[in-house]
């Protein structure tokens, strides 16, 4: 069942970032965008999650969304504190 998703260890990037937030600003489900990228659904919802903003509609009233371009910095900055951890005399 699920011979259809890629290897482990293959991050996205930001072109299918984009293509998630265009997906489901379109409506698809995660399952379907999980299909169209040959990724888990779960990695989907992570993606999600993580890259889930409110966006302010006025007078108080926010709206969630995903933005492709936030979840790209966050990913970016949880690679360099790896990194820096990773580089510490500490670890």
């Amino acid at each position: 069942m699920q011979n259809h998703y890629t290897i482990k260890a293959k991050h996205l990037t930001i072109h299918s970032r984009r293509l998630i937030e265009r997906w489901k600003n379109e409506g698809k489900s995660n399952r379907e965008t999980a299909s169209l990228l040959g990724k888990a659904p779960q990695t989907i919802h992570n993606e999600i999650k993580r890259g889930t903003v409110l966006q302010c509609l006025g007078k108080g009233r926010f709206k969630k969304i995903y933005s492709a371009d936030y979840a790209q910095m966050v990913y970016e900055t949880n690679l360099d504190q790896r990194t820096k951890a990773k580089d510490s005399p500490l670890s």
